[in-house]
């Protein structure tokens, strides 16, 4: 048993270890976000109006804690000062900016709606099915999904990239324009979902990604096969389910 627990404390460890980057990065860009807002809504803002800013300005969207959290942060490195009682409502809670932001200091850009596409199957029921997934998931917002069978196979969906090589096999192009494909495909993917960043991490690492594409390589000849095994079985639809 204490072998599991300690298995179970490892692998929490390193998770946590890989997304903890992730999360800094995501920290800072929410205070810098914060403290934009506060110097467009001088001399005094409310978490309300702070909110709504965010909203307008960046397109980002803190929960009541987070943005609580950030304003007591910045509260704490005398960055602003607070009037009214903290445990008063949000509308009573009045912030003030006690600084300029840095004249480098830019607005918080946030992703662009395509900083990442991605080539798929549409025809492929299996494929839809995962497709639909990523398409539901937190953070898909920012990535443009193209079906690479709703075109001839020789039509060019992009520089270098064939809709019949694109169905093929799995592509992405990041926002730098350069196509990967691949395990390194699905690994660029899945660290812009946060629900998958984890996964997208550890598949992207020097040592696993060899062997992730192995995998893949090795499970592109049985794709077509088991989903049609899956479409006879009544499991999936053959209906193109990532429209």
């Amino acid at each position: 048993m204490w072998i599991l627990f300690v298995a179970v404390l490892v692998i929490s460890g390193a998770l946590a270890i890989l997304s903890a980057p992730a999360r800094i990065k995501r920290h800072a860009a929410e205070r810098e976000a914060v403290l934009q807002a506060l110097a467009h809504q001088r001399p005094y803002a409310t978490e309300a109006s702070i909110a709504r800013e965010l909203i307008r300005s960046t397109s980002l969207r803190l929960s009541a804690r987070v943005l609580k959290a950030q304003l007591a942060a910045l509260e704490e490195d005398g960055l602003l000062t607070a009037e009214g009682d903290s445990t008063a409502s949000d509308r009573g809670r009045r912030y003030q900016l006690l600084v300029d932001p840095p004249p480098s200091q830019r607005p918080v850009q946030m992703p662009s709606r395509s900083s990442l596409t991605v080539y798929h199957d549409g025809s492929c029921p299996l494929c839809a099915v995962e497709i639909a997934q990523y398409r539901q998931a937190e953070g898909a917002g920012v990535i443009t999904f193209v079906d690479a069978s709703s075109v001839s196979r020789d039509e060019e969906l992009t520089n270098g990239l064939s809709a019949g090589v694109a169905l093929s096999r799995f592509h992405v192009r990041d926002e730098a324009g350069q196509l990967v494909s691949g395990a390194a495909a699905f690994s660029l993917l899945w660290q812009t979902l946060p629900r998958w960043h984890w996964l997208g991490r550890l598949i992207g690492s020097p040592v696993v990604l060899p062997l992730a594409e192995r995998a893949y390589n090795l499970f592109l000849p049985l794709r077509p096969h088991l989903a049609t095994f899956l479409v006879r079985t009544g499991i999936l639809s053959s209906s193109k389910m990532a429209n």
